[in-house]
């Protein structure tokens, strides 16, 4: 949290007395311009953060069939370990009086999985000259407990 308040100032700066953009500008003191204003949200790491990892795998069948065609079976897989997973902790209701502790900020760790599996299948009609034509269809799942899951379920709960 070395590079967020109160270690650091943040300003994003909004100039909307000229049209045009100034070197001038560039050095003016942001806390004195109304339109400005100080960013205050902070977000934090896990300090035992581990990289994640996704391993994918895949496997296709081919057949050739009667009257030029040929039919595609195909399996992809992947798995997702050590996924990100972000939240804010020690969020306080509307209108509630100010907490003791630190509240706002966007915590990150590891943790989150995921799988996907997919089905595949190809039918392929070849003709004179070189010409094909195809047709396909997949069904795919995945499942994810990581990322945005995560924060909305800490959000309500």
């Amino acid at each position: 949290m070395a590079q967020q308040p109160p270690l650091a100032t943040v300003w994003n700066l909004n100039i909307q007395n000229s049209p045009l953009l100034l070197i001038a500008d560039a050095f003016t003191n942001p806390a004195n311009l109304k339109t400005n204003t100080l960013t205050t949200n902070t977000f934090a790491i896990d300090p035992n953060y581990r990289i994640g990892y996704v391993q994918q795998w895949n496997l296709s069948v081919q057949q050739n069939l009667p009257y030029s065609f040929q039919v595609v079976a195909g399996y992809q897989g992947s798995k997702g370990t050590r996924l990100d997973r972000q939240f804010q902790p020690w969020v306080t209701p509307p209108n509630a009086p100010k907490a003791a502790y630190p509240t706002g900020y966007v915590y990150e760790t590891f943790g989150g999985n995921s799988i996907y599996h997919a089905g595949s299948v190809q039918l392929i009609r070849r003709f004179r000259g070189g010409l094909s034509a195809s047709g396909g269809y997949v069904f795919s799942k995945s499942i994810d407990d990581g990322g945005a899951a995560e924060a909305a379920r800490c959000r309500t709960g």
